[in-house]
């Protein structure tokens, strides 16, 4: 059940509890004059006040998504599910045309690899993101054939450097009518001195009518103009992690086996 479908129950359950008294007659079963009816529909109105504010805070309490630790586990991911419990961080959800997501979690780079959680988790990035429908309806596979989260990076164009170009893929699993999707890319930590994003948009594939790109400066930002769910979640990621040598020659390498980056792209060469 979503935000909205709650509201609307939590009103009806407030107006069937102002319907239920019978201002006619009190306890005793005499009538009542004006001042005393008016005292007590004053009365009923803060108690159901009172009523929706206390169930209103428990099923908001209780309204929330799964924490990137839980999705770890569902996704049959211990070790990373290891490493999501001690950093419990998300963010807040964000609406954007017919879908809501927030990001759950992230890990990568070097304080991923000191967990000595295992050769195969080292070298990669993984995010994790909740994402829902906003008209109520469950989120459905078809639904998620359509998302796509994907990192981006300052200083190159979204549509050349993604999740598909960087040796990406995701797992997900639907779960009481949320999509939970883990993704995973090569580490973009050594580009910690940019600033860093997961976008999550109803494309299938990043393109350029989703997010804008600065030739100049190279900053990305959400399309205005997009009619539909361009989110952007910018992670916050220590500089001093940044390694140049390294994201030069991993640019390098993307050049050479994919074709994908232009080489004279001013951006790219801007910091």
């Amino acid at each position: 059940m979503n935000m909205e479908e709650f509201e609307r129950r939590m009103r009806e359950h407030s107006e069937s509890i102002l319907s239920s008294f019978d201002l006619r007659t009190d306890i005793g079963g005499k009538e009542l004059g004006m001042k005393n009816k008016r005292n007590i529909i004053a009365r009923t109105a803060i108690i159901a006040a009172a009523v929706l504010l206390v169930l209103s805070s428990t099923a908001f309490a209780a309204y929330k998504y799964l924490s990137a630790y839980e999705v770890a586990e569902e996704l049959d991911k211990p070790k990373l599910a290891e490493y999501f419990k001690n950093d419990p961080c998300s963010s807040e959800a964000v609406t954007d045309g017919d879908y809501r997501a927030a990001l759950l979690g992230v890990a990568s780079g070097k304080e991923l690899n000191a967990l000595n959680l295992g050769d195969d988790l080292k070298g990669r990035t993984y995010a994790v993101v909740a994402a829902e429908r906003t008209d109520g309806a469950d989120m459905s596979y078809d639904d998620s054939g359509h998302i796509c989260v994907s990192p981006l990076i300052e200083g190159y164009k979204p549509w050349q450097l993604n999740i598909a170009t960087m040796n990406g893929g995701y797992t997900e699993k639907i779960i009481d009518g949320v999509m939970y999707r883990m993704i995973e890319c090569d580490d973009i930590e050594c580009f910690a001195d940019r600033k860093i994003y997961i976008a999550v948009s109803d494309e299938t594939f990043i393109s350029g009518s989703t997010y804008s790109f600065d030739e100049k400066s190279g900053e990305i930002c959400e399309n205005p103009a997009y009619d539909g769910t361009n989110i952007l979640f910018g992670l916050k990621l220590d500089a001093s992690l940044a390694d140049r040598e390294k994201a030069e020659e991993y640019i390098r390498r993307l050049r050479d086996e994919k074709f994908i980056l232009d080489s004279d792209s001013p951006a790219q060469d801007a910091f």
